[in-house]
């Protein structure tokens, strides 16, 4: 008696029990589908962190940390592994656009993966260069980049092309609200070029005005 009389209720209010229907399972369908994807995020962002060696921790000094202070921190229980790390926001010479400049010691805290081209080496003299900038400006391997920054120039050549945690969210300041790869991007070069270009700078001063004293980046 009861089945018969919720089937004939729902036939007589039939419109009305189907939008309840519809509602049910879009509701339904929009929880699941967000919950989905909230969990596939997830699970690629800490399998790309994991690839790329994200650090845990980050410590910040504005006259930057000595090898005495990494060494210290590395000894440190629980520490697997520390690095002194450099990001300065750099110029492309010849152009509007600019690129974030990542140097590690340690590659084996924050480093990159690689996409495209030759694996990292720290005796390189190339330049490791985020693959959506480069997809956005139409670089491509081989390619030679000059990077400027307050008089200092280095240059290489493209040697891969490469995604990074450091640099997920690739954006130039706090007034850039979302990345904008055609014209900021992100690079890693080596320690070694570097050192290289901060000391030949050095040189050319020191030869042209003896009084000058070499300004060096902070590693943070």
């Amino acid at each position: 008696m009861l089945i018969r009389k919720l089937f004939r209720t729902a036939w007589r209010y039939k419109a009305q029990f189907i939008s309840m229907i519809i509602m049910i399972a879009i509701g339904v369908g929009v929880f699941l589908g967000f919950n989905i994807e909230w969990q596939s995020i997830e699970s690629d962002t800490s399998a790309f962190f994991e690839q790329t060696n994200y650090a845990d921790y980050r410590m910040y000094d504005e006259t930057g940390f000595s090898v005495k202070d990494v060494e210290a921190i590395q000894n440190i229980d629980g520490v697997e592994a520390a690095t002194r790390y450099l990001c300065v926001n750099v110029g492309i010479q010849d152009t509007k656009k600019s690129i974030a400049l990542n140097v590690s010691e340690n590659y084996s805290v924050s480093t990159m993966l690689v996409t495209d081209g030759e694996a990292y080496d720290e005796n390189s003299d190339g330049i490791w260069l985020s693959d959506r900038f480069a997809q956005e400006n139409g670089i491509a391997l081989g390619d030679v980049l000059t990077a400027t920054y307050r008089g200092l120039k280095i240059g290489g050549e493209v040697v891969g092309l490469i995604k990074s945690g450091e640099n997920m969210i690739c954006v130039a300041d706090e007034n850039q609200l979302m990345p904008d790869f055609e014209s900021f991007g992100f690079a890693y070069i080596s320690p070694k070029k570097l050192k290289g270009a901060l000391a030949s700078r050095s040189i050319r001063r020191s030869t042209s005005s003896p009084t000058w004293k070499s300004r060096s980046l902070r590693w943070l």
